[in-house]
């Protein structure tokens, strides 16, 4: 995971994206016990380029390619880590997550992480089948580790609430 961690920070330092964090099911491990992925998800926000109105993938896959990496469908693989880049809307829950990351020191890297409420919104966003058990279990299982005001908030803003209250509804 370090040597992913590595690239992940020279490619932000060649301006390849604006910053960038961990989130899924990797950035949950960092709060709660680890839960089984088949990939890392990386929370980005490329810089548009002015006149365009795609985002231009093309100078992040030459550096990648240079370092190495190969591309599996939606993947890149870093270090032998199955990566997926995940671009974020400005103004979007992701970009709030991004914005409000947590950093911390991974012998001697940069590693950011989302936070923990922002991950949940996302999870109670998606309710994919994955998403439902993390999100069951962490309420059930570990609920002091959750802030639920600021969750209500998130979840408030990104106009998610109703969301939350049916899950919990079905889910508890």
């Amino acid at each position: 995971m370090l040597g992913a961690i590595r690239v992940l920070n020279e490619l932000e330092a060649l301006g390849l994206y604006s910053k960038w964090a961990l989130g899924g099911a990797m950035g949950l491990t960092f709060y709660l016990e680890a839960t089984q992925t088949d990939d890392v998800d990386v929370l980005v926000m490329i810089p548009p380029v002015p006149g365009q109105l795609l985002v231009n993938l093309g100078p992040l896959h030459e550096a990648l390619r240079a370092r190495g990496c190969t591309f599996e469908g939606e993947h890149v693989v870093i270090a032998g880590i199955l990566v997926q880049f995940i671009d974020v809307a400005p103004g979007s829950l992701e970009a709030e997550a991004l914005d409000q990351a947590i950093e911390r020191d991974m012998k001697g890297e940069r590693l950011r992480i989302a936070p923990l409420e922002h991950l949940l919104a996302i999870a109670i966003r998606l309710q994919r089948g994955k998403d439902k058990v993390r999100l069951a279990k962490t309420f059930s299982e570990t609920p002091e580790k959750v802030d639920f005001p600021r969750l209500t908030d998130i979840l408030a803003r990104h106009g998610l609430l109703n969301r939350y209250d049916e899950f919990r509804r079905l889910y508890g």
